[in-house]
């Protein structure tokens, strides 16, 4: 999901992406706009920029794996 979501960031940096990822228990919300006005038309290619938005979508699935984990052991 993770390279898949980052290569359509990177092909098409004209387009405002939302990506939202859920179970029943938590939700990750990626949204690509208050990137892009922060760095203030630094493009998203630049691979520090790469690296950071692959780690914020990384662990927000993540979080959302292990809220689903925690809430089935309970």
């Amino acid at each position: 999901i993770e390279s898949t979501l980052i290569t359509l960031l990177m092909g098409t940096p004209e387009i405002h992406w939302i990506f939202e990822y859920r179970n029943n228990e938590s939700c990750f919300i990626f949204d690509d706009q208050p990137i892009k006005e922060t760095l203030e038309g630094i493009p998203l290619s630049e691979p520090a920029v790469m690296r950071y938005i692959r780690e914020m979508i990384e662990t927000g699935i993540q979080e959302v794996h292990l809220s689903g984990i925690m809430e089935a052991t309970h």
